[in-house]
């Protein structure tokens, strides 16, 4: 059970398997399982991506998706929004707004 101190060192074979040693070290390590992990990474890429104001900024979010390895995106908008307060469409039109407007100074 992942709630349970273990006696000892942890090695890997303490765990039946290389997936519960992984998970037991993300939780012991990030506080959160590796999937969580890897959405925070990929929620982060799009964020930086949506944001871009280069020629390689992708054109469209879907597109965006796709270059960050998003399988199902209205879940994974979801968790987007959750993290940060406002969804990938959001994101990529105030980048786009901040482009347009011309910088005062």
């Amino acid at each position: 059970n992942i709630g349970e101190v273990l006696p000892g060192p942890i090695t890997p074979l303490t765990f039946t398997t290389v997936g519960a040693f992984l998970e037991h070290a993300f939780r012991s390590v990030l506080g959160m399982p590796p999937m969580r992990y890897l959405e925070l990474l990929r929620a982060h890429a799009l964020f930086r991506l949506l944001r871009g104001t280069g020629p390689d900024a992708p054109p469209t979010v879907a597109d965006a998706f796709t270059d960050v390895g998003v399988g199902h995106g209205p879940r994974f908008a979801a968790r987007y929004r959750s993290i940060f307060g406002e969804t990938p469409a959001q994101t990529q039109r105030a980048a786009r707004a901040a482009r347009r407007t011309p910088q005062r100074g």
